[in-house]
């Protein structure tokens, strides 16, 4: 089937009955991603395999000679600019988000930009569940699994940063109360001498 792209509807279908946006992300053909969503292209569209648009873009390129990494950045990104969940579950047993798939395929590219964009990397997916730093060393990809524990080393300062401050908060509120209580005691008792005099 041949159609201008130009003047497609967002619901034809390829002669393999698969979306044109599901096809242009799998290949990482931005420009048509881009276009596509212009014209109002569901990022919700799921292939016959569980698979929505963004997680084709960030396990593409299988089989291919090509390096489709910038292109699968880029693409994942258009998605996650049209409100694409950065989470969102593949469809199928392997219930895999875009992070476990670009761990999977060793996209670095497209793992910096779902870090930027807050993924959980604390999600368990896949028939014996696991992170995506769990498959990311299980394929022995050394600058995605660094990627990954810096991230879990930022949650965790962070994380405790936030306690600290709550601890913080919490003192000078106690010590406000406190503070209170004895000026109004002490204003109280100014009072009462003067009252006396």
């Amino acid at each position: 089937m041949t159609a201008n792209i130009h003047h497609c509807t967002v619901r034809i279908f390829t002669p393999q009955k698969t979306y044109f946006l599901l096809d242009a992300c799998h290949h990482g053909h931005v420009d048509i991603v881009k276009l596509l969503l212009e014209r109002q292209s569901s990022i919700s569209l799921v292939s016959g395999h569980g698979l929505r648009p963004i997680h084709t873009a960030a396990n593409n390129g299988q089989g291919t000679t090509i390096d489709l990494t910038n292109h699968t950045a880029a693409c994942v990104g258009l998605l996650l600019q049209y409100g694409e969940d950065v989470d969102v579950v593949h469809n199928s047993e392997w219930r895999y988000t875009p992070l476990h798939w670009a761990c999977q395929e060793g996209k670095t590219d497209v793992v910096k930009l779902l870090l930027e964009h807050k993924a959980n990397i604390h999600i368990k997916c896949g028939k014996t569940p696991q992170t995506a730093l769990q498959i990311s060393q299980k394929n022995n990809f050394t600058e995605i699994i660094n990627l990954l524990q810096q991230q879990e080393l930022k949650e965790i300062q962070n994380s405790n940063f936030k306690v600290f401050l709550e601890y913080a908060g919490k003192k000078v509120r106690d010590q406000t109360v406190y503070s209170f209580f004895f000026i109004r005691k002490s204003c109280k008792q100014r009072t009462w001498i003067r009252s006396r005099k």
